[in-house]
């Protein structure tokens, strides 16, 4: 599923085969917080947030849609849909928060029909969920403390918060980068689901002891660890001067980093991967003189005339010794572009997994699909590769 914006919002479902990929269009809801379901029968639903409310699109037949209202807010009210699951025809459940008062709060089908409850009495910014094999709800939610650092926190099935983990720089949080969850943890034997989540010092993997009393904090990617280049350049001027571009006509920046959603599954086979996209390249830009409009001041305004860079596809195959570095695979696409923060899905089928990534940002970005054996991703070989890769869709 993907959303494009031209005026309005359109959400479009893509299916693939072995030789091609079919969009299909989705006619209404114009909204950009959507979430793809699949129940263990291989029925689609699309759950559709913000204004009004929450509704629950199903399939029919082919474009035939089905809908009924999952969350009824007064306009205009927005539901900050973060996540989505289908059990069956009369289980589900969504994660989301209202604009209004950004509590954590959940929407769960039963037999009776749709109930809501607030899950904690904080502030959050973005959620993601996961069910155990008893269809019971684990949701995870990231917020900013009082000092402005990244906090995680998960609510279990019994009401029950647990403090997972508060980042170490302080960088606001955002609703496109959501926490995910994987009931079951690393093995699919513990107690207490495994989470993920990019913050600003790179991607971590948080695993519970037993009791789920203490959580081990793993990094399984850090900027600096490959040369932390963002904000880096000479993209530096001053706007209090007469000059304020002093006397440069260009300028260069410079990024390395890993972005937006990531994706956490285990396979049938019980190994667990981590995915998600690492970006590096650089715009150039080309500078002017111009005088603000609001203070009447000078100041430099930056033009992006080039750019170029790499994303990465990162998979790390997980084992419950966490303390060992994972495998890595890695497969790499040029890009134009620096990326964007939501454009990343991971799943599985048997042993295959299933990867869909939006490479790029605005007119340069494309969608691609990949499918991968992941027994064919675990040898002793961090070096980049395809192999078992089916043809990619962009």
């Amino acid at each position: 599923m993907f959303v494009t914006n031209a005026g309005e919002f359109d959400t479009h479902l893509f299916s693939v085969d072995a030789e091609s990929a079919v969009a299909e269009d989705v006619a209404e809801p114009t909204s950009a917080l959507n979430s793809l379901a699949s129940d263990h029968c291989g029925r689609v639903s699309l759950f559709a947030g913000q204004s009004p409310g929450i509704q629950l699109i199903s399939a029919e037949a082919p474009a035939q849609w089905l809908r009924q209202e999952v969350v009824t807010l007064p306009l205009p009210a927005l539901a900050m849909l973060a996540d989505a699951r289908t059990m069956n025809d009369s289980a589900g459940l969504a994660a989301y928060y209202q604009m209004d008062d950004h509590l954590p709060r959940i929407a769960l089908r039963e037999q009776a029909g749709w109930s809501t409850r607030v899950l904690g009495n904080t502030r959050v910014t973005s959620m993601g969920l996961d069910v155990d094999g008893q269809g019971a709800p684990w949701v995870a939610w990231l917020r900013d403390d009082q000092a402005g650092f990244p906090s995680l926190d998960l609510v279990a099935p019994d009401g029950s918060i647990h403090h997972v983990s508060s980042g170490s720089l302080i960088e606001p949080t955002d609703f496109w980068r959501k926490p995910v969850v994987l009931a079951g943890g690393i093995t699919g034997t513990s107690a207490y689901p495994a989470l993920a989540a990019a913050l600003g010092d790179g991607v971590h993997l948080w695993t519970a002891d037993a009791t789920g009393s203490h959580w081990s904090d793993h990094l399984l990617f850090s900027p600096a660890d490959s040369g932390d280049t963002r904000g880096a350049g000479d993209c530096v001027y001053d706007d209090s001067g007469t000059d304020p571009c002093g006397g440069k006509t260009t300028c260069t920046r410079v990024w390395n980093e890993a972005r937006g959603r990531l994706g956490l599954v285990r396979t049938q086979s019980g190994r667990a991967y981590a995915a998600w996209v690492q970006s590096a390249g650089e715009v150039n830009y080309t500078l002017s003189r111009s005088v603000s409009t609001r203070t009447g001041k000078a100041i430099c305004q930056p033009q992006a005339a080039s750019s170029r860079g790499t994303a990465e596809l990162v998979i790390a195959a997980l084992t419950d010794e966490l303390a060992v570095p994972p495998t890595i695979t890695r497969l790499r696409f040029e890009v134009g572009s620096p990326l964007d923060d939501r454009g990343l899905a991971l799943a599985v089928r048997g042993d295959s997994l299933l990867l869909a990534a939006s490479l790029g940002a605005g007119e340069d970005a494309k969608i691609t699909y990949l499918e991968l054996d992941s027994t064919r991703l675990l040898s002793d070989d961090t070096a980049d590769k395809s192999g078992g890769a089916a043809p990619p869709h962009g």
